[in-house]
Formats: C-alpha cells, sequence, structure tokens
C-alpha cells in the first residue's frame, strides 16, 4: 500500500475511543474487527516502516501523520500487531 491507500483505509475504519487512558485522548482499530484485515497488516506494515521515532514517556513510537491525526502501531513484530491507534495531532 502506498500513503494515500493507507489513509484512505484508515479513514474509512470504525474507531473506538481508548476510554482506560482519559488523559491521553486516543482512538484504536482492532485487527480482528476492522473491515479488512489483511489490508490492517499492510497498513501496520507501512505505519512501522514510514513512522517517524517520537518519544511517549519511557517508549519510542513510529508515528505516521495523515490529515489531523498522527497513527502508530504498539511496535511489536507485523505478525504479532493487532492494534493501530491514532491520536489528534
Amino acid at each position: 500500500m502506498n500513503k494515500k491507500q493507507v489513509a484512505a483505509f484508515l479513514e474509512g475504519e470504525e474507531w473506538t475511543f481508548a476510554k482506560t487512558m482519559p488523559t491521553t485522548p486516543h482512538w484504536y482499530i482492532i485487527k480482528q474487527k476492522c473491515s479488512d484485515p489483511d489490508k490492517f497488516v499492510e497498513a501496520a506494515e507501512y505505519l512501522q516502516a514510514n513512522g517517524v521515532p517520537h518519544r511517549f514517556f519511557k517508549k519510542v513510537y513510529l508515528y505516521s501523520f495523515f490529515g489531523k491525526y498522527k497513527y502508530w502501531t504498539n511496535g511489536y513484530p507485523i505478525d504479532q500487531t493487532d492494534v493501530i491507534n491514532r491520536a489528534e495531532i
């Protein structure tokens, strides 16, 4: 997937608010519940390959920016990645 395709896939998903982290508002999608698990994997691969490193507390995540959101995975290997997160920039 290219950047435009990843952005279109992510924008088309139904996101869930992460209510367990109200002081760090963000949303997430889960691979098993998204519209196309194969596209989820491709999007996660893109995010991990093209993300820009930024520190969040003690951990560094790779963030990609599309529109008004930043996106990131949990940083696990692709075969263990089952969540993509997003937050407003």
